[in-house]
């Protein structure tokens, strides 16, 4: 039996660091402290930025059809804006608003990924799953921005400065890779910077 032969693009590669750290961050997040609420949330969103990145390694593989990796896509929106909770505790309220409205969204595409489409449909419902994902990344930098002017101590305000700054120079390099993915010869360099803000 021929040994399998896995092609080392550097979109490949991209998602094997990826799935490296996010693996490694959310086992070390629980060791630190499996009770804490927020290491769990931190932990569950490792876990799907994870399973995000070895679908994705696999579809490229034997080109399965997407709706597991749909689903894993809207998934990290909901799990994002838990974390945000634990990280930004006095924002909750807001936050709850949109988690209430996300969880409807994530039952309708259940019920509509449960029939039976045509791979362009599933192509472009997997498309928009990923641009959905800019709501809950605005809504992150909008919740750290909002939150870091109400913040009373220095150190605090700090530490969400920097999780903001991080976050809109991470998703700066997210346009790489929507660039590489339309065949333009320029290397898809959001996952490499993804893994660096986890």
């Amino acid at each position: 039996m021929a040994a399998l032969s896995i092609p080392m693009r550097i979109d490949t590669i991209n998602c094997i660091i990826s799935a490296f750290v996010a693996g490694s961050l959310g086992i070390a997040a629980l060791l630190r402290n499996w009770k804490s609420r927020l290491c769990i949330s931190f932990s569950v969103l490792a876990a799907l930025v994870f399973t995000h990145d070895v679908i994705t390694m696999v579809e490229g593989l034997w080109k399965l059809n997407p709706k597991a990796h749909i689903f894993v896509m809207l998934l990290m929106g909901v799990s994002l804006i838990a974390f945000l909770i634990e990280v930004v505790p006095s924002q909750q309220a807001f936050l709850r608003k949109w988690m209430a409205a996300y969880v409807p969204v994530l039952v309708v595409t259940y019920l509509f990924l449960s029939f039976r489409h045509t791979a362009r449909i599933d192509l472009v419902f997997c498309v928009i799953a990923h641009l959905g994902f800019i709501v809950p990344v605005s809504l992150w930098g909008f919740v750290l921005s909002r939150a870091q002017r109400v913040v009373s101590l220095n150190r605090e305000r700090l530490r969400l400065k920097y999780a903001l700054w991080g976050s809109v120079v991470t998703l700066a390099f997210f346009v790489t890779d929507a660039i590489h993915f339309n065949f333009m010869s320029v290397p898809p360099l959001g996952k490499l910077a993804g893994s660096l803000y986890l």
